[in-house]
């Protein structure tokens, strides 16, 4: 379906949403109203009963409330940001195109909240749902019809805004910190992910050095750390980000087939506006800066491939599989293309996942309650005292801690928090 006939509907959408403040809700295919809001999972896509720990980490969530003014005056903000790139640089542009994207991924996750979660009205506009749930593969647990994990931050921080004691609780460095017990584990060095970890403003150093945002360099990293494709240093690497950044920029203006692109190489382009040149640069930088760091994940990964794949166990029906910190399986013969990078990432997201689903079992004990998953975070109520913290690394053997952070803007949180 064309984008420009989805962006029309979506409009229509929006305007009955604003229009109407019922929960009610009718199934227009089978004419009658829908009783019940849809349910969270607890059993996976072969339709095996999930394990303890994911389920548990499911039922701690309780109920959570969201500003439903502030979300609808967001979306009406990205609406009128499609209909001006529509009109300035019409319906085939990259710019409509992103503009239309970013529209219809948060009207999305609204409608989810109101018409499949059957989101009620609480007090004023604040209204209040039960977030659904499913596993991953991994471990972690992802919000069904995407909710509000899955809206952008902006929405998030809209949907937040001035909702008492609620705060945005993060996993500091969640993928290094988790990645050095996993390297300590195969007997491979850690000490650059170690100096980089205990450093103070760690990030922002190493991002400085090669020439790109804190973010940019945090989506490089964590691929990294996942077995995405490292290029090794040379002429052919530099070619290939010049052809790929002018690819890309076709697709931009043509809406052509996206080429596929290695995920820092992607970064990196998109950092210096799919300049192939200026982008290589900035890899020789951050190749050398990481040499020491390539070198030791080169290691664990041939540790993957030789010990946990060459040695996982196997059961009958699946065969062999490889099992993380959160008990999720990852059976080896279902997986396409890259093995070890795949096991790589779930061993690394299961102990997020089992140092998330601790925190969340000792809610009740220490007084603090989950309102939303955020997967290496959540969004509480509640303080969570170190005692918590602690017992959650015992209980996960995972070095974890939870940190406040904002929700997207520091200073409108703060004023939005202290007004309410």
């Amino acid at each position: 379906m064309p984008l420009d006939l989805l962006a029309q509907i979506a409009d229509l959408t929006l305007g009955d949403l604003n229009q109407s403040n019922s929960p009610e809700v009718y199934d227009l295919v089978k004419g009658c109203r829908k009783e019940r809001a849809i349910q969270s999972q607890f059993y996976d896509s072969s339709r095996n009963e999930i394990g303890k720990l994911v389920g548990d980490r499911i039922r701690a969530v309780g109920a959570c409330e969201f500003n439903d003014k502030r979300i609808r005056q967001h979306l009406q903000e990205l609406k009128r940001g499609t209909d001006a790139a529509r009109n300035q640089y019409g319906v085939e542009s990259y710019e409509f195109r992103s503009a239309c994207a970013r529209y219809l991924n948060d009207l999305s996750c609204y409608s989810a909240i109101r018409l499949d979660c059957r989101a009620v009205p609480y007090q004023g506009e604040i209204w209040v749902y039960r977030p659904p749930y499913k596993t991953q593969s991994s471990g972690r647990i992802t919000h069904r019809k995407g909710g509000l994990q899955s809206a952008s931050k902006k929405m998030q921080a809209a949907a937040f805004y001035g909702i008492p004691g609620y705060w945005n609780g993060d996993m500091p460095a969640s993928q290094p910190k988790g990645m050095i017990q996993l390297m300590k584990q195969a007997g491979v060095d850690a000490s650059w992910l170690e100096t980089y970890t205990n450093k103070l403003n760690g990030k922002h150093i190493v991002a400085k050095k090669i020439g790109i945002t804190a973010q940019t360099w945090k989506n490089c990293l964590n691929p990294m750390l996942m077995g995405t494709f490292i290029p090794n240093l040379g002429e052919t690497t530099r070619k290939g980000f010049v052809g790929l950044g002018k690819k890309i920029l076709i697709h931009r203006r043509s809406a052509e087939v996206m080429p596929e692109v290695p995920a820092i190489v992607n970064q990196l382009l998109r950092a210096f506006k799919f300049d192939g040149e200026q982008a290589y640069e900035a890899y020789e930088r951050l190749y050398n800066e990481t040499e020491a760091l390539i070198k030791a994940l080169h290691e664990y990964h041939l540790y993957i491939k030789t010990k946990v794949i060459a040695e996982a166990k196997s059961c009958p029906r699946y065969g062999p599989y490889v099992t993380n910190q959160a008990e999720a399986k990852l059976f080896l013969n279902d997986l396409e293309g890259d093995k070890v990078a795949k096991v790589a990432a779930h061993l690394l997201q299961g102990r997020e996942a089992a140092f998330m689903a601790a925190i969340y079992k000792l809610g009740k004990k220490y007084n603090y309650t989950i309102h939303q998953d955020m997967h290496d975070g959540a969004i509480f109520s509640g303080r969570i005292p170190a005692e918590a913290m602690e017992e959650a690394r015992q209980i996960s053997s995972v070095e974890g801690s939870i940190e406040e952070k904002p929700f997207d803007n520091p200073q409108e949180m703060t004023k939005a928090n202290q007004a309410a």
